[in-house]
């Protein structure tokens, strides 16, 4: 069945090629977030163009950027003080209820030094400190044995009272702001029973009450939210809900949670519940799911904004601080294993003594020292107010796989003991893995890195190719035509298969002035890429750009620099080779995204480390062959064959699974699904 294509002129390429393939639900999706995301972008002040595009397409970041200055000395030593307070806590046996929980002691300890205000301004009752020293708290407070508690300040201070104080009115700060100060939990209602971090996918919703003069929230059976740290009775909440039932336009409402659970009854019109979630992650931390019904907002508790929007501004500073309590957790795997090691006799003498337990302490030193420098580079970005495109997604998802693989390093080197119950290594797995998923999937996180970096690029050069597809896939009606019968492609295969419309696409293209734009584009950065030539083959010691850099650091700075540059060719291979099949091609965009993630995660470990500690700079030139050797094996268009055949055999399986034909499943009954999205019930 045709369909009549809608586009708005504002589009990106990116969504016009979904639709071009068919995929209107998607490219409707796309189409709000990137609203949202700009919108986001414009109210956080960012106005030059992102580093990693200007990494890749130019023009090439000065040196001075990408150098971390220090955190101010006032600020670290206030964070010495919170941390002893904590550890005094901790060592008193008062940091945790009985349960396992963070106790109240505890948050009363560490807020008598206004942590929980942190980053407020000072007019609520905040420190109104910036969120490098924030990320510097963050990164010790989990190093030193109490990540639940850095998890519940940065949801607190990003996620929660960010979104506050960059939209919410002068009466919901002036009521909540203080509030959150003080210590109030606060929450953030995102995550639903059937709905993941996709927003656009929530189906909480809520109505206006004439009657009342008020909002009703209905959030429950599967529309439930769950997964919500920090919620709890008598609690602060910012909730997520469209704005009517059959709206895509989503609302933010900032509640206070009721002291107890309430069923509707005769005293009551509403009901409420509030229970466990049951997670193994985040084990300290309270996480709950929420039941609402008809439940009562007041009209000043809505933040007058678009509730995607909000949610983006938010999460770019989550993500940071999410990198930074990867160094930490990474820090204290570290630790661990090295006191193990130290101590504990292997064939021949200390485990320390042997070369591949040394490998694997080292390399959970440089993946700390990696998030470290990711987090630190992304805020830094921030204050200088550089578009955080690409950068913030990269630095999430390269600490969280780097936290996985320090996780597994930890384990290799101490061995069972790590699975002890009261090892911080046992204590911490579960949230280590979490972090790959929490805050978005770190896979489809570098999907939309590679969107976010590329955008500029596919909507000024490959306009043209994509706009032909697009005219050859409408009748003369401008109706789309049949999924089966559209062209994704210009090539032999398509010419045998659909050889008038090739024909008729290949003249179109012909006169296409995109075409002779990306023609152009070539031409000039072929011509640049060849009397740059000289000085690529130069060493780095005889560059004046590296000369603030260590000399073991100066070879992979420049290393790192040039791969970037030629990550521009590796695209445009990419999109000649799939065109409108490079938004299936999944595989492929990931393999080029990693590619890019390791590339930056060496260029910030490098500069980062310019001026730190021998030890450090050790640390660092160890971290930057890793990544080299990473990066030398994940040459995308090199591999472009092999992994064709892989998705080939990936749909191939995945056909049989779908109509139940898989022999090794055969006879196995899953079991139920926590918090199934077909129950009805709380």
């Amino acid at each position: 069945m045709s369909e009549k294509k809608t586009e708005d002129s504002n589009e990106s390429m990116s969504v016009k090629a979904l639709r071009s393939t068919g995929n209107q639900a998607y490219a409707k999706e796309l189409a709000d977030i990137e609203v949202a995301e700009r919108a986001a972008d414009i109210r956080g002040g960012k106005r030059s163009t992102g580093l990693v595009q200007r990494l890749i397409y130019g023009p090439q970041p000065a040196c001075s950027e990408m150098i971390i200055e220090s955190v101010d000395a006032k600020s670290i030593a206030r964070n010495e003080q919170i941390i002893a307070s904590a550890k005094s806590c901790l060592s008193q046996g008062k940091a945790f209820t009985a349960d396992g929980k963070l106790s109240d002691e505890l948050r009363q300890t560490v807020n008598e030094h206004k942590v929980y205000g942190y980053t407020i301004p000072k007019e609520y009752g905040g420190l109104e400190s910036n969120y490098r020293e924030l990320a510097q708290l963050e990164e010790s407070i989990a190093a030193n044995g109490l990540g639940g508690l850095a998890v519940e300040i940065s949801g607190q201070l990003t996620i929660g009272a960010g979104g506050l104080i960059g939209y919410g009115s002068d009466e919901q700060k002036s009521l909540f702001l203080p509030l959150l100060a003080e210590g109030r939990l606060m929450a953030f209602g995102l995550t639903e029973v059937k709905v993941g971090v996709n927003a656009k996918k929530v189906s909480a919703y809520v109505e206006l009450d004439q009657t009342n003069d008020c909002w009703r929230l209905f959030a429950h059976g599967d529309s439930s939210k769950l997964y919500i740290t920090s919620a709890t009775h008598g609690g602060l909440m910012a909730v997520v809900a469209k704005l009517g039932k059959e709206s895509r336009e989503l609302g933010l409402f900032i509640i206070e949670l009721p002291t107890s659970d309430k069923p509707k009854n005769e005293h009551n019109d509403y009901s409420f519940y509030c229970q466990s979630s049951g997670t193994e992650a985040f084990q300290t931390n309270i996480n709950s799911r929420l039941s609402f019904d008809n439940f009562p907002i007041s009209k000043s508790q809505h933040i007058n904004a678009d509730g995607l929007e909000v949610l983006f501004y938010s999460l770019a500073m989550g993500r940071c601080m999410l990198s930074a309590m990867s160094a930490g957790f990474q820090r204290l795997y570290a630790s661990e294993a090295v006191n193990y090691a130290k101590q504990r006799d292997g064939v021949g003498g200390r485990v320390i003594n042997h070369e591949l337990p040394r490998l694997s302490i080292a390399k959970i030193l440089g993946g700390a020292l990696q998030s470290r420098s990711l987090c630190h580079l992304s805020l830094q970005q921030n204050q200088q107010h550089i578009n955080l495109a690409g950068l913030k997604d990269l630095t999430k998802a390269a600490a969280a796989k780097s936290l996985l693989d320090s996780l597994s390093c930890a384990e290799r080197v101490i061995g069972g003991r790590s699975l002890n119950k009261e090892s911080p290594v046992s204590a911490t797995r579960a949230t280590a893995h979490a972090f790959s998923i929490v805050e978005g999937e770190n896979d489809l996180i570098t999907l939309g890195m590679v969107r976010e970096i590329t955008s500029d690029f596919v909507s000024s050069y490959m306009a043209g190719i994509l706009s032909v597809l697009d005219k050859v896939n409408s009748d003369s009606s401008g109706n789309a035509v049949p999924e089966d019968k559209r062209m994704l492609s210009l090539g032999l295969n398509s010419f045998f298969k659909y050889p008038g419309r090739s024909i008729k696409a290949m003249l179109n293209l012909l006169i296409n002035k995109d075409l002779w734009r990306l023609l152009y584009w070539i031409s000039k950065h072929v011509f640049i890429d060849i009397i740059t030539l000289p000085k690529r083959l130069l060493p780095a010691s005889w560059r004046t750009r590296y000369a603030n850099i260590p000399a073991p650091l100066q070879a992979y700075a420049k290393y790192a620099e040039a791969r970037l540059r030629d990550q521009k060719w590796t695209y445009l291979g990419l999109n000649i080779f799939y065109q409108l099949n490079l938004t299936k091609a999944q595989i492929p965009m990931l393999a080029f995204g990693q590619r890019i993630e390791n590339l930056v995660s060496l260029l910030a470990v490098v500069y980062t480390s310019a001026s730190a500690s021998e030890d450090t700079q050790a640390i660092a030139a160890l971290q930057a062959e890793i990544l080299k050797q990473k990066i030398k094996q994940n040459r995308v268009l090199r591999k472009l064959r092999s992994i064709e055949m892989l998705r080939k055999r990936v749909h191939k399986v995945s056909d049989f699974i779908s109509k139940n034909q898989c022999e090794i499943l055969n006879n196995l009954e899953p079991h139920p699904i926590p918090h199934a999205w077909d129950e009805v019930g709380n």
